[in-house]
């Protein structure tokens, strides 16, 4: 079993500089938690207090599962109640190592009439399954459990879905925030160590003022990162915080990970990925792109970068301590200078080969970086994202898409709509072109992008393509025709307003797409601007159609806006070859005929 005996570390205190860097993040040690100068939260006592109290003569063992974010303090206070339980003779407690197996066999060799068992456990939701499958066979009262694992990957690993009350004694307890009482022991535990202990709490001479802030500090935290590490750091740091990551980073700098790297190199790249919320990087991809084994990057970047008290893994995943941290460094980032742009790139790049040998958790999160960034206001950096993943796997459409997005969104749409021709050919053949929908969504972005260019009609016509019947069973989505529709009705509407002898025809395609898009159930957004298509069509001399009077007048100005069609385009099908059964019908209307059909 990879499972170690606990013993309370008693020999050695750790020393101030220990404790500093302790107050700073960095995870807990037996010799951390075995000292008093580390105080003990309330759940600590808590879960204690309910182990040693256990009944000789319960039927069953006991579960007691501690869930909360990552930075919370659940690494600490297992640990701490560990050693607590294991100073009592009777008892036996066992902690798991990292990534340590749960098997029935050894579970079941434990000797009985040995006095109770308390087993261990971080990041509990990898050995879910195997602890219900144990529960289920080995029904041994004397044998208990303590589980601590981030609720999101508990969740995620289906922990919360066993019932694991028809089997043990269990309970669940969740550290999330900060109490009075605990922040009143916490700020008395800083205080030992002065101004360096209290850091920017030291201008404040009343304790009581010091507690209320950093309560204040925790409650503005978010829920998805530890209100209770965040508050520490917010309020110890106050407006120094980045200067506190650029002297990290600047240690960092120096330290070499092989011949080409540093250990800022490796902290930058997970400092990116955390500071746009994913938590997917996994030591795989960190290996990949630091060009370690494997089999080394614990010992050569994450075991180092967790001592500095910046990173930890959780979940299977490495991230920094908080999000904060990863904001700060990105920040500062420039001041190494650090390219950002190859920085996500490489992190796509690394993502992407990795994913060609096997399963890479969040993968999308990833290859869809470009669009993450784009959406944080980092238009270069989503470029280089999204341009990676294209040169990676330049046979998947969707990355094709979203390159194209990410380009017409930052102001380069004749990059995008070249792009997009430069692909049409095949589209229909790449990767996921045959995924429902892809194909759509593809050829609408490139309708918006010829749209940005003035190429109205290009844009009506392609438009037009997305709404056809591109495969078969793949019916658009009433987004998708909404979206549509009210482009085509926008183009035309946008040209006949700018020439004097409007186009009848297209003043009716105005009005076809509007009467279509109302028979939808429209968002709020789009009946506003189907409302302002009727209006402006109708002060043209456009009047009112039946919804089957709108079938054939949309198909007669696609036909008449490809005519007028500001470019070729040889990849494109002609209107006279496309087909709307599909709209149509989902519309609850029928129209079997090819456009040139329909206009006679």
């Amino acid at each position: 079993m990879d499972w170690e005996p606990v013993r309370a570390d008693d020999s050695d205190d750790p020393d101030r500089d220990d404790i500093l860097r302790f107050f700073d993040g960095r995870p807990p040690t037996w010799c951390d938690v075995s000292s008093d100068r580390i105080v003990r939260r309330s759940v600590v006592d808590e879960l204690i207090a309910d182990v040693k109290g256990t009944s000789r003569t319960a039927r069953v063992g006991k579960l007691r599962l501690l869930l909360g974010p990552s930075g919370e303090g659940k690494t600490t206070a297992l640990m701490q109640t560990a050693v607590e339980v294991a100073r009592e003779p009777d008892w036996n407690v066992y902690w798991r190592e990292p990534e340590g197996r749960l098997d029935a066999q050894s579970i079941s060799r434990l000797p009985r009439n040995a006095g109770p068992y308390l087993l261990v456990t971080d990041d509990g939701e990898e050995i879910a399954h195997d602890l219900y499958r144990i529960a289920s066979t080995i029904r041994r009262a004397d044998i208990h459990f303590l589980v601590g694992a981030r609720t999101v990957d508990w969740h995620g690993a289906k922990g919360d879905t066993y019932p694991w009350g028809n089997l043990l004694g269990y309970r669940h307890l969740e550290l999330k925030g900060l109490s009075r009482d605990d922040a009143d022991a916490i700020v008395g535990s800083w205080a030992a160590y002065g101004s360096a202990g209290l850091g920017a709490l030291d201008q404040l001479d009343d304790r009581a003022a010091q507690v209320e802030q950093l309560c204040e500090a925790a409650n503005e935290e978010s829920v998805k990162d530890g209100a209770f590490l965040g508050a520490m750091l917010r309020v110890r740091y106050a407006d120094g915080f980045d200067n506190h990551i650029l002297l990290l980073m600047r240690r960092l700098h120096g330290r070499r990970v092989g011949e080409r790297k540093s250990l800022l190199t490796a902290f930058s790249f997970i400092a990116a990925t955390h500071a746009l919320g994913i938590t997917d990087l996994s030591p795989a991809i960190l290996a990949e792109l630091m060009g370690v084994g494997r089999g080394e990057v614990s010992s050569l970047v994450v075991h180092p970068l967790a001592d500095e008290s910046v990173v930890t893994k959780a979940g299977g995943a490495i991230l920094t301590r908080h999000r904060m941290i990863a904001e700060a460094a990105m920040r500062i980032a420039q001041r190494f200078n650090i390219p950002r742009d190859e920085l996500y790139a490489e992190l796509v790049r690394a993502v992407m080969e990795v994913g060609r040998h096997g399963f890479v958790r969040g993968y999308e999160n990833f290859t869809h970086l470009g669009r993450t960034l784009y959406d944080a206001g980092d238009e270069s950096g989503a470029i280089a994202a999204a341009r990676a993943a294209v040169d990676a796997d330049p046979n998947v459409l969707s990355y094709v898409h979203n390159l194209a997005i990410v380009l017409r969104k930052s102001g380069a749409p004749d990059e995008a709509a070249a792009l997009c021709e430069s692909v049409a050919f095949g589209a229909a053949d790449m990767a996921d072109g045959k995924k429902a929908g892809k194909l759509r969504v593809f050829y609408f972005e490139w309708s918006s992008a010829e749209g940005s260019l003035g190429r109205r009609h290009v844009n009506v016509w392609l438009a037009a393509v997305s709404l056809s019947d591109l495969r078969e069973d793949d019916t658009p989505t009433a987004h998708h025709v909404e979206s549509a529709l009210g482009s085509i009705g926008g183009s035309l509407l946008t040209w006949c307003l700018s020439n004097p002898q409007p186009d009848r025809t297209l003043l009716m395609g105005i009005r076809s797409a509007e009467v279509l898009g109302h028979t939808l159930d429209l968002s709020s957004t789009a009946a506003a601007f189907f409302a302002r298509q009727r209006r402006e069509a109708g002060d043209l001399g456009a009047g009112p159609l039946t919804p089957q009077e709108a079938v054939s007048g949309l198909t007669a100005a696609i036909r008449r806006s490809w005519e007028l069609r500001e470019r070729n385009i040889p990849a494109l099908p002609a209107p006279a070859a496309l087909r709307f059964t599909q709209l149509f019908s989902f519309l609850g209307l029928e129209d079997q005929r090819p456009v040139a059909d329909a206009t006679g």
